[in-house]
């Protein structure tokens, strides 16, 4: 049943890989989640907690003029942000950064800003608010590394 899974995610993302041009890979965010007592947490479990996803890999891919975020999440599973119904847009560009707006209608917005410091490290800060008619809401701001960013394909 996993083989099965696994092979129709690989159909179905198969165009966007195939035919798309990788902007930014980056990997092993981690960071901080404020969870408020909401819906399915309890209040012993509300507040400030590490978060990271072990193995988390995120990919800005280009296909045309159109933007998508693939990534792994803890499960190890890859998704495409577009494939699960988000709406990918560019919201600012900088010479040694740039900011993509990546909103799931009622329940999740997230902002990947991806740059280049002053040593030269390039990396990725993700802030992702859940609420609306998510089961868990939450709050949070996660960096991660990045192998490569290509500045010049956002433009």
């Amino acid at each position: 049943m996993k083989t099965n899974h696994t092979l129709g995610m690989l159909i179905l993302l198969f165009p966007t890989i195939v035919f798309s041009q990788e902007i930014a890979v980056c990997h092993s965010p981690k960071g901080r989640a404020y969870y408020p007592n909401i819906g399915v947490v309890p209040a012993n479990k509300a507040g400030w907690q590490d978060d990271a996803i072990s193995g988390g890999r995120y990919t800005l891919t280009k296909q045309g003029n159109d933007l998508d975020i693939l990534y792994t999440d803890a499960t190890k599973r890859v998704a495409s942000s577009k494939g699960s119904g988000a709406t990918v847009l560019p919201l600012r560009d900088g010479v040694n950064n740039f900011t993509i707006l990546v909103y799931y209608q009622n329940d999740t917005i997230e902002l990947y800003s991806f740059m280049r410091e002053n040593s030269g490290a390039l990396s990725l800060h993700v802030i992702q608010s859940k609420g609306g008619e998510a089961l868990v809401q939450k709050s949070s701001i996660m960096v991660a590394k990045c192998d490569f960013i290509n500045f010049s394909a956002i433009k």
